[in-house]
């Protein structure tokens, strides 16, 4: 999007990525959050369409995995899953919605996961929070029901990222 010249609003926790990558760019608005952190979701959100007015795409990319078979994994770790893959995009959406309703227009693509049916063993929270955002799609799409509001999932297969690096 940013290199088609539409402004673009990027949140992600790690600051130093942000700066990098597009500190020298108009079109790119950096937002630094920690997704766990609910409270400030709302906050950020009413920045944003206070500054620009309206958000007409929301794309939930931000995910964490922990590998570990659940009768050994802390909680805190399931947690962290959870509120980051799936909590956090379910009130961004909220939270977005009620923009693109009032504008009438709107696309929230959800980036989902095979291991949302693959369900490999020790990415209980992981492949559950993935399939929540299936549903979450599902959901909204019937909720937003004339309102020409688009809610997808994308599962774009093995990538090779930070999370997986041995993927090809």
């Amino acid at each position: 999007y940013i290199k088609l010249g539409y402004r673009t609003v990027i949140l992600s926790k790690n600051k130093n990525l942000l700066k990098k990558n597009f500190s020298n760019n108009k079109n790119a608005y950096v937002i630094s959050i920690d997704l766990r952190n609910l409270k400030l979701i709302k906050k950020k959100i009413k920045h944003i369409i206070k500054k620009f007015k309206k958000i007409d795409i929301l794309i939930n990319n931000a995910g964490i995995a922990s590998n570990s078979h659940l009768v050994k994994t802390n909680e805190n770790k399931i947690i962290d899953v959870i509120k980051t893959n799936l909590v956090a995009p379910i009130l961004l959406c909220r939270e977005v919605l009620k923009n693109m309703k009032k504008n009438n227009y709107g696309r929230i693509i959800n980036i989902s996961s095979g291991g949302s049916v693959n369900c490999a063993p020790g990415y209980l929270a992981y492949s559950a929070s993935k399939s929540g955002l299936n549903t979450l799609a599902k959901t909204l799409s019937k909720e937003c029901k004339g309102y020409n509001i688009k809610i997808n999932s994308f599962s774009p297969g093995p990538c090779k990222t930070k999370m997986f690096p041995l993927n090809p």
